[in-house]
């Protein structure tokens, strides 16, 4: 008798003050897709650059 289980894996991503507050305005969905976009994976990057950051006010 073969007994399947299920795994779950869990990643934590530490976001900046910007990161968070744009996860509340347009979703977590959103913020995951700009994440890709800047290649945020689950190893560790404590220098990764912050998605949100604004660049001259402008964003």
């Amino acid at each position: 008798m073969t007994s399947e289980k299920v795994v779950h894996f869990y990643t934590l991503i530490p976001l900046y003050g910007e990161e968070l507050d744009y996860k509340g305005k347009h979703g977590e969905e959103e913020l995951l897709n700009k994440l890709n976009k800047v290649g945020v994976t689950d190893v560790l990057n404590p220098s990764r650059k912050n998605s949100c950051k604004k660049i001259f006010g402008l964003f």
